[in-house]
């Protein structure tokens, strides 16, 4: 779930591609405060040719220059929520089941 919400399938590349947000302040922020780029401004209009292959690509392999403010709004709200910590609690909790 984690893995298509955050750019792991071509569905949600399309979404931020053409529906990016700008960054927002968040009190627990896990991700890196680019609030000098204007994120709106790059979105593509519905219908445009994108090389969905490349993109996913360059995701995959980290490009510097590609970054998607709702992806970081999206991971600084879940841990604002504390969802790393409930993912990591549950982790503890199969391993124990299993031992």
């Amino acid at each position: 779930m984690l893995q298509r919400l955050f750019c792991g399938c071509h569905r949600s590349m399309r979404y931020y591609i053409m529906n990016d947000q700008n960054q927002e302040p968040f009190s627990k922020r896990v991700t890196k405060d680019f609030s000098n780029i204007y994120f709106q401004e790059a979105c593509q209009p519905q219908g445009a040719d994108i090389n969905i292959e490349l993109v996913r690509d360059r995701v995959f392999n980290r490009a510097n220059d590609l970054v998607y403010g709702q992806a970081l709004n999206f991971l600084d709200y879940f841990a604002e929520l504390g969802g790393f910590r409930s993912l990591v609690e549950l982790l503890r909790q199969g391993n124990l089941r299993s031992a």
